[in-house]
């Protein structure tokens, strides 16, 4: 008997949020978070999935990707510089640089228990 699309779906749903309830539940003070590519971004970061404190700040966390994003615009040949600029956005938004990842994550987590960002190297909402 083969399954369905939605029954399959269903399953890998259930399958990634016993992973996360592990996870939170091992890394209680942590969150989990996906960054994914803008479809006009210009460059893409190697680590995508990060497990960061609630009490961190967005602009915290912004810095740390482009830190790593410099890092490794340096191995390539169009290398952007150190002013490369990201753009982070939460929900089609991009968040007060103060704002706690653990107030993000409690009103824009995903029905996975994932909060996703998307990265861009152009500001595309403004």
């Amino acid at each position: 008997m083969s399954n369905t699309l939605d029954e399959e779906i269903d399953s890998l749903l259930a399958e990634r949020r016993s992973e996360i309830a592990r996870l939170r539940s091992k890394f209680r003070n942590r969150i989990p978070v996906i960054c994914v590519s803008s479809h006009n971004s210009s460059f893409k970061i190697e680590r995508l999935k990060f497990l960061v404190p609630v009490n961190m700040m967005y602009g915290e966390f912004k810095y740390i990707l482009q830190k790593h994003l410099n890092c490794q615009l340096m191995d390539n040949p169009d290398y952007y510089g150190e002013n490369t600029t990201i753009y982070l956005y939460v929900d089609n938004s991009i968040p007060k640089m103060s704002t706690l990842l653990g107030e993000l994550f409690k009103k824009y987590k995903s029905d996975d228990g994932i909060m996703y960002m998307v990265y861009s190297s152009e500001n595309t909402l403004g």
